[in-house]
């Protein structure tokens, strides 16, 4: 069965059942040498005589990592009914994905950012968040890209440490799954960053003349980005 779900039977897992000698090694049991589960995850075996056994597993079932320990088990003139039951168990073969996470530019998503640091945490099962060791730092590339793969299935998610120059922090972090149901096994996310607000820039004068009385308007914006218009009196002199 499913180790992770006793509901699930498993078929055509393949086992050979052996018995012990009087000198404590195992001899294969005639007629016993390839033994597959049925629909009904079950493997019956009659005619035994009183002794000690071992099923041991040949092949798992599809998608299903090999048990490699022996399920041992006796028949003695006080097994109730005479019959041994033993169950076996197998794991999942873990589902190993990736996710390729793209940094672009909040107001031009053609403009892909470099630079951009990150590391990416696991849900545990305490429900709390555990960095991925070997992913505790991810910086994006020219291409504006991280990559992390051989992720087993789960719940992740970016959490972006240092925004790329020039770009304001994105605190928010980026969540996604790895396998499991319908999810795929390689993951595209992009996330985007907001331009910081320049810095003042040197005066214009959109309309290159001077008022009459000498005074020439220049405009720009504080480092909020707020517009600012300031008259001066450069055209004093003409």
């Amino acid at each position: 069965m499913d180790a992770e779900n006793a509901d699930v039977v498993l078929e055509n897992a393949v086992f050979k059942l052996e018995r012990q000698r009087d000198d404590g090694t195992w001899e294969v049991v005639p007629g016993s040498e390839s033994l597959t589960t049925g629909e009904n995850g079950r493997i019956v075996v009659s005619d035994l005589a009183f002794g000690s056994y071992r099923f041991v597993e040949l092949a798992a079932p599809e998608g299903y990592q090999l048990q490699t320990t022996p399920i041992p088990f006796t028949l003695a003139a006080d097994t109730p009914d005479l019959t041994a039951t033993v169950t076996a168990t197998n794991e999942k073969i873990p589902v190993l994905g990736s996710a390729v996470l793209t940094k672009v530019d909040g107001n031009d998503h053609a403009t892909v950012l470099e630079g951009a640091l990150f590391r990416l945490e696991r849900l545990a099962p305490d429900g709390g968040w555990e960095v991925v060791s070997g992913f505790e730092e991810l910086v994006t590339d020219a291409n504006g890209v991280v990559v992390a793969d051989g992720l087993a299935a789960g719940s992740y998610r970016f959490v972006e440490m240092a925004a790329p120059d020039g770009y304001a922090l994105d605190e928010t972090p980026m969540p996604f799954e790895v396998g499991g149901g319908d999810q795929p096994t390689q993951v595209e996310l992009t996330m985007e960053n907001t331009p910081l607000p320049t810095d003042p820039t040197d005066p214009v004068d959109p309309g290159g003349s001077c008022r009459s009385d000498g005074l020439r308007r220049f405009v720009g914006v504080d480092h909020c980005g707020v517009p600012l218009v300031v008259w001066c009196s450069t055209c004093a002199s003409r």
